[in-house]
């Protein structure tokens, strides 16, 4: 795993607060119109223009001529209407999309196809999890511009009260031992729980995908959630709440995982690892960290991120090359995930980027991006993944509650599965 460099001295805070209003001094690009002779890019994002108004101010001085015009649609409305786009034909040059969309884009047939425009050294550079998100088919067909993954969050102090040394990268713990702590850190320091993790079904999966277990089927052609390493992730995870290591109220939406983190009533979360800064501003009481994701058969986590893609009918495939390339360039990847806590998918734009006092837990995290397995990949950023979520969502919750067994869940979400997404 490469390492940060030993002299850092930012604060990632601070740091990620002096970058976005740098950004923010910058003047927006958005609706600017194109020059008489130029070409003019729309590129679509979902996010505030300022993230992105430095990079496009020196693209454009750097390429005469050439002006991008983002156009920002609100997350709530963002699929909804790029689908509209693209069913008027109406598709913008450049698309900022979260992964888990890529792939229906891709298989549609309407994204620029830039395999043969990436220099060997290039590709090279990026890791495979994010790279592979861009891939279909052997084909590739974006740019990954960052990622995160789902992180294990523990409070420091009460480990140490409960004289738990936490594991290492090298050395990790089973399931097995990942509940023994939970229980001994629980009884320890007199909480209410041990584990817990968010409500999103995202942070179940990596126990999916460390067991082995799958959502689809090798081909995704149909469900694979039913098969006895699927069950098994199922069945563990069930164990928690029948034991009362974990609220059951927070995975079905009753409480906040991450308050009764904040609150020191739990020693450990499962959660979304951009949360890192949330924890930074909010946990007073006590010192908190990241551990590596426990394994199983594997080592495995679930990706999350954006990528930056392109469409096929756009009139300057060429330009809108350049301007991908340009914005993921380590320099300026380096800049837009240490102001947004999240990590770079270029292995040079890692040493560049200074996380400051969660230097040692940006680490860890990044060792989980790099270790996510291309089963897993093709799991969670199938076309079909925003069809089967809801579908996991309300039939983990039924487990958690003790409503449902495993097995029979597991037969439902194949049965739902299959009628809805395969016939």
């Amino acid at each position: 795993m490469k390492r940060l460099k030993s002299h850092r001295r930012s604060v990632f805070v601070v740091t990620a607060g002096l970058v976005l209003a740098a950004l923010c001094l910058v003047p927006l690009v958005a609706g600017r119109p194109a020059q008489a002779a130029g070409v003019q890019l729309r590129f679509v994002v979902d996010r505030d223009p300022a993230d992105f108004a430095d990079v496009i101010a020196s693209f454009e001085r750097e390429h005469p001529g050439v002006t991008i015009d983002v156009q920002r649609i609100p997350w709530q409305q963002f699929f909804e209407r790029v689908e509209t786009m693209i069913a008027g034909g109406r598709m913008p040059d450049l698309l900022y999309t979260p992964i888990l969309a890529t792939g229906r884009y891709a298989t549609l047939g309407i994204l620029l196809d830039i395999t043969d425009r990436i220099p060997v050294s290039m590709r090279q550079d990026f890791l495979d999890g994010p790279l592979n998100t861009v891939t279909f088919d052997g084909r590739v067909y974006g740019l990954p511009h960052f990622s995160d993954d789902i992180a294990l969050f523990y409070n420091k102090d009460a480990f140490a009260r409960a004289g738990v040394t936490p594991p290492t990268v090298d050395d990790r713990w089973s399931w097995d031992e990942l509940l023994a702590a939970a229980r001994r850190v629980k009884e320890a320091n007199g909480m209410p729980y041990g584990i817990t993790t968010g409500s999103d079904i995202s942070q179940w999966l990596p126990f999916l995908y460390q067991a082995g277990g799958r959502v689809l089927n090798e081909d995704h052609t149909g469900p694979a959630i039913d098969r006895p390493e699927s069950l098994r992730a199922i069945a563990w995870f069930q164990s928690w709440f029948r034991e009362g290591l974990a609220p059951s109220g927070v995975f079905a939406g009753a409480e906040q995982g991450e308050v009764l983190f904040e609150q020191g009533r739990v020693p450990m979360i499962v959660t979304f690892s951009g949360y890192i800064s949330r924890f930074a501003s909010n946990v007073r009481d006590f010192d908190f960290g990241v551990l590596p994701m426990p394994q199983d058969r594997y080592v495995a986590n679930k990706l999350g991120g954006y990528n930056v893609v392109g469409f096929e009918a756009t009139e300057h495939p060429d330009e809108v090359f350049a301007f991908m390339a340009f914005l993921t360039r380590p320099e300026w990847m380096a800049r837009f995930v240490q102001a947004n806590g999240v990590f770079p998918t270029r292995y040079s734009a890692w040493d560049l980027v200074d996380y400051g006092p969660f230097t040692d837990d940006m680490d860890i995290i990044w060792s989980e991006v790099q270790s996510v397995p291309e089963f897993a990949v093709r799991d969670f950023s199938t076309p079909v993944y925003l069809g089967y979520k809801p579908i996991l969502t309300s039939e983990i919750q039924l487990v958690v509650l003790g409503q449902k067994e495993p097995e029979q869940a597991a037969r439902d979400m194949a049965d739902q599965i299959r009628r809805s997404l395969f016939r």
